[in-house]
């Protein structure tokens, strides 16, 4: 076919090869192939590519809704009005709005000085858990929501958040307006009770 350019979305978790248990590596090590194989089909093609690697995204469309904590903890507070956290030590997660995502990532796969190398989808602002778990209530107007964790175990810190200069550049160029996490929950509440 006459391709412009090829958008290969893929994962941050190429980022985190050795992390986690033996199907999360696997997974990363899958990605890191597959964005491999990606760039030798275009090279050999002579196609562009544009390779977004997806970490943290909400509103609209979201699935596999309990294996991610956003989507978790709305249906939680939802169910049970309360979350639980199951992880004693930090974990900071930073949310793009699937559709501002969607709009960048179009915008950038039009131009024609598109980043040749993969780059991070990754928002402005980092939010650890437990403070995820506060928006979810505000959001949901149960501002008393429990909120259980076990203390902290002296662990590290689990960041998954990207770099992300290269997209809040092309989130810049393409005329985008950032979606603040307010937002980014109010429409995934929004989607799931839809849904429901």
């Amino acid at each position: 076919a006459d391709v412009r350019r090829f958008v290969h979305f893929s994962s941050g978790a190429v980022h985190r090869r050795g992390f986690g248990g033996p199907a999360k590596q696997a997974y990363a090590r899958m990605k890191a192939d597959h964005e491999q194989m990606a760039a030798d089909w275009a090279g050999r093609n002579s196609i562009g590519l544009l390779t977004p690697r997806v970490f943290n995204l909400g509103g609209p469309y979201i699935n596999q809704v309990s294996a991610y904590a956003l989507g978790d903890f709305i249906q939680a507070a939802r169910r049970d009005g309360r979350i639980v956290i199951g992880a004693p030590d930090p974990v900071f997660r930073s949310y793009v709005h699937v559709c501002e995502m969607a709009e960048v990532v179009l915008d950038a796969a039009l131009k024609p000085d598109a980043p040749s190398q993969p780059f991070d989808i990754a928002g402005a602002e980092v939010v650890e858990l437990g403070a995820l778990a506060c928006a979810v209530g505000a959001a949901l107007g149960m501002d008393e929501l429990a909120v259980d964790r076990p203390p902290p175990s002296g662990g590290e810190d689990d960041w998954y958040v990207g770099d992300g200069r290269a997209y809040q550049t092309a989130l810049f160029q393409a005329g985008a307006v950032p979606v603040p996490l307010e937002r980014i929950i109010a429409d995934t509440a929004a989607y799931l009770a839809g849904r429901s």
